[in-house]
């Protein structure tokens, strides 16, 4: 989302956050690599200083103050920006052992399309610079639609507003999922849970 220029969900703090760190990679002479690792420790010592004090900036009609961190997350996470080729190194799927991780949840036709090619072609649309890519581009089966590797919903759901029928055809697709990845398990986020993790009884 953020790659797109939809900062829907972003925290007011991400804002300053970001105009932050394009100051202080100043100070690196644009060494990108340099300046990340370090903003490691330098940004937590921020963030204790920003907790003592209000987001007065962010208030309504602050709209310098808006603009210019809406204008720095941007620039940041824009295709082909730093950060975007950051977060283009890691896959959307990942595989660790026989345990399954991704965003929203791992469906039969995502593995049919394959993990591997989801997660090149997602890689390559974040590392593309804008002017060189079409909106059309951006893998839908990843990123698209209620059934996408990260939106979907289907193992998230609630589990006390969920019928019986509708939680074991969930089981089911888990496991047909799992089997044909050769996987024993699978951990998402994407919804909060607010009364406690989700689960399913593989059959």
């Amino acid at each position: 989302m953020n790659v797109e220029g939809d900062f829907r969900y972003v925290d007011p703090g991400s804002f300053d956050e970001c105009i932050r760190f394009l100051e202080y990679l100043e100070e690196f002479d644009g060494e990108w690599d340099d300046a990340f690792l370090n903003w490691v420790n330098v940004s937590q010592k921020w963030k204790e200083e920003y907790r003592v004090s209000p987001n007065g900036d962010w208030l309504p009609l602050n709209f310098v103050k808006k603009n210019k961190g809406f204008a720095a997350r941007a620039s940041l996470f824009k295709q082909g920006g730093p950060l975007a080729c950051e977060l283009a190194r890691h896959p959307v799927v990942l595989n660790v052992n026989d345990w399954m991780f991704c965003h929203g949840g791992l469906l039969p036709h995502h593995v049919e399309y394959g993990i591997e090619r989801i997660n090149k072609e997602v890689s390559n649309w974040m590392q593309c610079s804008s002017e060189d890519i079409d909106d059309t581009d951006l893998p839908f089966i990843a990123t698209r639609g209620y059934d996408s590797v990260v939106w979907t919903r289907l193992y998230s759901q609630d589990s006390v507003e969920r019928t019986r029928r509708s939680w074991d055809l969930s089981s089911i697709i888990a496991e047909q999922t799992l089997k044909s990845v050769g996987a024993k398990g699978m951990v998402v986020g994407h919804t909060p849970q607010t009364r406690g993790v989700n689960w399913y009884t593989l059959f």
